[in-house]
């Protein structure tokens, strides 16, 4: 199991590295490149909150709709 976890934070590590240096060199610094990977996760942060909304809206919708009861349409039967 430690085994796993270490290659998950090592292979995380090593993503992040890459990124960073990969937008070092688009970018001219590591302070532009850092504000970019800010704003990257600013905006999932912000998609990810929508999402999630929408999520809890279609739930109490089902939920709703399973509090009702059967239909009674023959559809089903």
């Amino acid at each position: 199991m430690s085994r796993l976890l270490n290659s998950i934070v090592y292979g995380v590590l090593i993503a992040f590295t890459v990124t960073m240096f990969f937008l070092r060199l688009t970018t001219g610094s590591f302070e532009d490149a850092g504000a970019r990977v800010d704003r990257w996760t600013g905006n999932a942060a912000d998609d990810l909150k929508v999402v999630a909304a929408e999520a809890a809206d279609q739930a109490s919708v089902v939920a709703k709709d399973i509090a009702d009861g059967p239909d009674n349409s023959d559809a089903y039967q």
